[in-house]
This record gives C-alpha cells, sequence and structure tokens, in this order.
C-alpha cells in the first residue's frame, strides 16, 4: 500500500518500485477480501456510509500522476489482496 501511495504522491523521485500484493484501493479491499467484516486497519466501516474517506486512502486515487516503472506482484488465489487492485493500478 504504502509502495503505491509514495509513487502516487510523489511523482519522479523514485527510480524503480516493487509492489507485492498491492492493496490499492479499499473499495476492493472492503468488497473482495477476506477483510470486510472486520474493522481493522484501514477498512473502518462501510466505503458505501463514507465513500470519501474511502477514496481519499485509497493510493489509487493517485495512480494517474505515477511515472516510474513499477514491477507489481499479485496471485489470483490471494484471498487478502484481489488482484484486481494490480490490473486497476497498470491501466
Amino acid at each position: 500500500m504504502m509502495t503505491g501511495w509514495l509513487l502516487g504522491r510523489y511523482p519522479g523521485e523514485w527510480r524503480a518500485a516493487v509492489m507485492g500484493a498491492a492493496a490499492l484501493d479499499l473499495f476492493d479491499m472492503w468488497s473482495l477480501s477476506d477483510l470486510s467484516a472486520q474493522t481493522r486497519h484501514a477498512l473502518t466501516g462501510s466505503p458505501f456510509r463514507n465513500e470519501a474517506h474511502f477514496r481519499q486512502q485509497s493510493p489509487l486515487v493517485h495512480a494517474a500522476r505515477v511515472r516510474t516503472p513499477t514491477l507489481i506482484l499479485s496471485n489470483v488465489a490471494d484471498a487478502r489482496v484481489a488482484v484486481s487492485q494490480s490490473y486497476k493500478f497498470f491501466r
């Protein structure tokens, strides 16, 4: 999550980056992971009750600013971080 956040917030500062199981979209974390029913980490409730907070805290919001070559590592069998987040960052 921090790699995605730093790449988007400070574009041009890094020569290369690697993200493994990148939790970039808190909407996907809430709806597609096994954390949805838990109230720990960054997931503090439903994104439908506090959409602005979820959007503000998602590194994916700043992905358009990324200029750094990035290796994205994902696993389609990961129950915690859905591979869709990596696809979104890539696109």
